[in-house]
């Protein structure tokens, strides 16, 4: 029923509710996942995970472990938030910042007039990600089948034993994917959450952990051990090493993949304030949506502004590592609360329903993490 206030006896007005339009389909909260989840981390930095395991093997099987945490993660993530409840030059550092400020504000634009429209753009660009990795992973299998394996001959050679360094080695495998949350941001304009988030988080992820394992093994294939750990740009130096003319295809294929990032934090990010404000957490400005194209115009224009501070403040990677700290505290209250609510409502009526071991299993992980 929609609400009513009455402004003299016998006038009743009818009031209709504000909300964000459904417009997100289970292949675009899938499309989102894959671009978003993990970044571009995989083609320029699965050093960390190398330098702290110490050895081949152990590296793939955390790049899989990692993945697969994740999922479960996710699906607590998903019960959650649908449980009704409360080139080899060095380019000009000003010159790229006012790059990345022109195509910050050109998605944040986009993402203003048509969500739909994002949407489909966003197809587009997880596309691109999912080519790369699928490039990487061919050129691989193609190295193997030419020059054989002689980087994977001793797979378990240098294995670290310290346990500082294998959890940290655990952190960055966890943490590698991170990303994926936001698609929990826009549930209020998922057409059908209750069925097309969980269905979206098994795909997504499971293409991406495929994928991202393929690719690390692909990197182990074509460059040696200290090669990968002594670059930051794994990717570039693959196809250096496999067919130097890919280069360049590979470094527009991955900043295609960085723009589809950036899109859907732009579309994700943005709800965390407008819906903070709805609960009067934030000032009632950023729960304003433009009338017109039903988008948190506010919301969204607050995040470009804190996104441009940080781009031209330098102080990027200090806020990347407390983002990682806050990361780990809002995992263990998700898990936490969760396992709550069970306790407390177990009769509450639920769309999806994680398994109880999947929650036990996050909060151990997330607890040796911390």
């Amino acid at each position: 029923m929609e609400p009513t206030r009455t402004i003299s006896p016998g006038i009743v007005v009818e009031q209709q509710k504000l909300e964000l339009k459904r417009s997100i389909s289970l292949f675009h909260c899938v499309s989102l996942m894959c671009s978003v989840t993990g970044h571009v981390s995989v083609f320029v930095a699965p050093t960390a995970i190398l330098k702290y395991t110490g050895s081949i093997g152990l590296s793939l099987i955390l790049w899989v472990f990692g993945g697969i945490m994740n999922l479960f993660l996710a699906l607590c993530f998903t019960e959650l938030g649908i449980t009704p409840f409360y080139m080899d030059c060095e380019p000009n550092d000003s010159a790229v910042r006012l790059f990345a400020i022109w195509i910050l504000v050109t998605f944040v634009a986009v993402n203003c007039v048509y969500v739909k429209f994002v949407t489909k753009v966003q197809s587009v660009l997880t596309f691109t990600k999912l080519l790369a990795l699928l490039l990487i992973i061919i050129c691989g299998a193609i190295s193997l089948l030419q020059d054989g394996s002689a980087n994977l001959s001793e797979p378990w050679e240098g294995t670290e034993s310290k346990p500082f360094t294998v959890a940290m080695s655990l952190f960055f495998s966890v943490f590698t994917y991170g990303g994926w949350q936001i698609v929990t941001n826009l549930l209020e304009e998922v057409k059908d959450p209750g069925r097309d988030l969980p269905r979206a988080v098994y795909w997504s992820l499971s293409i991406i952990i495929v994928e991202f394992t393929m690719a690390n093994l692909a990197y182990y294939v074509v460059l040696s051990k200290s090669e990968i750990m002594q670059s930051t740009t794994v990717a570039l130096l693959f196809f250096e090493r496999f067919y130097p003319p890919l280069k360049p295809v590979i470094s527009i294929l991955v900043a295609l993949t960085a723009i589809g990032v950036l899109n859907c934090s732009i579309l994700g990010h943005s709800r965390i304030p407008f819906a903070a404000s709805r609960n009067g957490q934030a000032p009632l400005l950023f729960s304003m949506i433009s009338t017109k194209f039903m988008t948190p115009w506010p919301a969204i224009f607050l995040l470009t502004v804190w996104s441009i501070a940080m781009l031209l403040s330098g102080a990027l990677f200090t806020m990347i590592e407390l983002v990682s700290l806050f990361s780990i505290l809002l995992s263990l209250s998700v898990v936490v609360t969760l396992l709550y609510l069970r306790w407390k409502e177990p009769d509450m009526p639920r769309p999806y329903k994680s398994s109880f071991r999947t929650s036990l299993k996050r909060t151990d992980t997330i607890l040796a993490n911390a």
